[in-house]
């Protein structure tokens, strides 16, 4: 028994409610640690009222060593810094793509049976219609197909950037 079009395509605007809500979790877990990770970063950057009283006893000149000899651990927290912000960037950028692919590829199937559901039931004579319909579906799918490599590229260019900063630090 043949599937009502309008239940297909309720299935298939479910199915994209779904990846969109995957979406939207990913996003916000990625944000989620990079609030964690600022938070605690600006809680390393606060002075405690001891440093501060510490410094008060000082001469310039002993500030200015101290200060000079504080500037290679500042310079490797600010990179691990880095190196946490480009880690949380990087793995919820692949889960994004990851949930967007499997969402695509669902979404492709259930479409791919709205329209052949739709060519098995079309009227005699609708053959040029369910044709643009099946040439629409393929150019679609071509068009999004190289919006997710060109994503998945620069999700890969900017890991093997990280990489290379990271080697180098």
């Amino acid at each position: 028994m043949s599937v009502p079009m309008t239940e297909q395509f309720d299935r298939l605007h479910s199915g994209s409610v779904f990846t969109a809500f995957s979406l939207a979790q990913q996003a916000f877990k990625g944000f989620e640690e990079l609030v964690r990770l600022n938070l605690h970063a600006a809680k390393q950057a606060l002075p405690g009222s001891e440093d501060a009283q510490r410094l008060a006893d000082k001469t310039p000149f002993d500030l200015w060593i101290e200060q000079a000899n504080r500037v290679q651990p500042l310079t490797e927290a600010l990179l691990e810094y880095h190196r946490q912000t480009s880690d949380i960037s990087a793995r919820t950028s692949a889960a994004i793509l990851a949930i967007f692919d499997a969402g695509f590829e669902q979404q492709q199937e259930k479409l791919r049976e709205v329209v052949e559901g739709f060519a098995r039931n079309a009227p005699a004579g609708s053959e040029a219609a369910v044709s643009v319909m099946k040439s629409a579906v393929s150019f679609g799918s071509v068009g999004i197909d190289t919006i997710r490599k060109s994503a998945a590229q620069a999700i890969a260019m900017a890991q093997q950037g990280q990489a290379a900063v990271h080697s180098a630090g």
